[in-house]
Order: C-alpha cells, then sequence, then structure tokens
C-alpha cells in the first residue's frame, strides 16, 4: 500500500473516531477524570510539567518489557493468581505517571515473579487523537507487539511536552513506530480502519462503565476495582501483598 493511500486510511478512522466517541467519551468526566487528585500528589496537571518531562522518558527508557511474558495486551503468565487490569488513554497525563513511575515496579516485582498477570485495556476518552492512538496499539497487539508499541505512544507524550495534538500522534508518527518496529503495514493498516477494532474500544467502555469505572488510569484486580488509587510505590506493594495474602 502505497503512503499516500496509507495517510488516507487514517483519515477514514479520524472520521469514524467521532463515533467511537459516542461509545467511548459520550456521558464520561472526559479530561476533567484526568486531572482529579491522587493520594499523596501535590499537583495534578493533564500533562506532564516541563521538570517532570524527562524523569518520566527516562523510566519509560530503561523500563524492562520481558518479551517473552507479552500475549497481545497482556504481560505475565496466564496462571499468576492475580489479574492487574488497567484502562489508560495514551494522552492521559496520569497514564503516562502511571506507566512510567509504577509500571516498572510491578513488572519486576510481581510479573517476573508470576505474582501478577498485567493486562491493559484501551479506554479512549480524550478526543479523536487518543482514539487513532488506541486504534493503533489495537493493531500492534494484533501483531504480537503491543507493549513495544505502548512504550513508543507513551514516550510520544512527554517528547511533545504533553500536547495532546502533538506530532507524536499524527498519522504519519503513528505509522513510523509500526515500521520502526517491522509490522507488516498493510496487515497493520486493514486492522486500523476495521470495525473488530472500533467494537474493541468500544467493548473496553462498556466494561469500564459496567465496573463503575470514571476516567483514566483505572485498575481492576481479578475484575474487580481497586478502590482509591495507591499514592506511592509502597501503597502499591501493599495493595497487590494484600490481595495475594487473601486468595
Amino acid at each position: 500500500m502505497k503512503p499516500v493511500t496509507r495517510l488516507a486510511a487514517f483519515a477514514a478512522v479520524l472520521a469514524f473516531a467521532a463515533f467511537v466517541m459516542a461509545a467511548c467519551g459520550s456521558g464520561s468526566p472526559g479530561p476533567a477524570a484526568n486531572t482529579q487528585p491522587r493520594p499523596g500528589e501535590t499537583s495534578t496537571p493533564a500533562g506532564p510539567t516541563p521538570s517532570s518531562v524527562n524523569e518520566l522518558a527516562e523510566g519509560l527508557k530503561s523500563a524492562s518489557l520481558p518479551a517473552d511474558l507479552a500475549d497481545g495486551t497482556f504481560l505475565g503468565k496466564p496462571d499468576a493468581p492475580l489479574t492487574l487490569t488497567v484502562f489508560e488513554d495514551f494522552l492521559c497525563g496520569h497514564c503516562l505517571r502511571f506507566t512510567a513511575l509504577v509500571e516498572p515496579m510491578i513488572v519486576q516485582e510481581y510479573v517476573l515473579t508470576g505474582k501478577v498477570r498485567l493486562e491493559f485495556r484501551n479506554w479512549p476518552i480524550l478526543g479523536p487523537t487518543s482514539v487513532s492512538a488506541a486504534a493503533a496499539a489495537e493493531c500492534a497487539a494484533g501483531q504480537d507487539q503491543f507493549w513495544e508499541y505502548q512504550r513508543q505512544l507513551f514516550l510520544a507524550h512527554p517528547q511533545a511536552g504533553g500536547d495532546r495534538d502533538g506530532s507524536g500522534y499524527s498519522p504519519q508518527s503513528l505509522l513510523a513506530y509500526a515500521a520502526a518496529l517491522d509490522l507488516d503495514p498493510d496487515e497493520f493498516l486493514a486492522c486500523f480502519a476495521s470495525e473488530e477494532t472500533v467494537e474493541t474500544l468500544r467493548g473496553n467502555a462498556t466494561a469500564a462503565r459496567s465496573a463503575g469505572l470514571t476516567g483514566t488510569p483505572a485498575f481492576l484486580i481479578n475484575g474487580e476495582p481497586i478502590g482509591s488509587t495507591p499514592g506511592s510505590l509502597a501503597d502499591w506493594r501493599q495493595l497487590l501483598d494484600d490481595r495475594l495474602d487473601g486468595r
């Protein structure tokens, strides 16, 4: 497929993004849901502050991804006693912080040790750009490259200074990330423009609402909401250890 045709396919997806938003975002709190204070935080900007950009980027770059434990949007052993499901939006500042600062600890201490299986579910609630990034991530998952692609999408956020309309999420950039991972371009774009991808995003939104979730990031453990989001790494360890001890 020629580059111009590929970009035309992305334009088509942006056209149906508004339709997906009717399922994913209509009636949801939208961006305000991502600016509610989290325990332990002193300020809650929707995107990363300039002073935090380098820290977040380094956290994303240095975190290890155990490729042998990756299966689509899952990371970890299927028989792990706990499944931590994370609903995220790539344009959400708090999601970026979780991925850069908390997720590496969970992977290192709980996923690699077989205690937790991590599941990522795209829940784009911040606009059409958010929907297109989520759709692209789903298509990377279809070629077993979700976690590498997810990392690049989150890395694009601090590189763009938190700008939701930054070039890090343009059609050209989304295609470039796929090419860098040697994804099949025709398969990627066919997935991107498919009704199945729309249904996946719509299903994620339905699952989130059914669980009573109101914004991103949001978490389930073995299908149940965790309540208040832990405010520190120690609090996350306590939560997971308590659930492991109580099973």
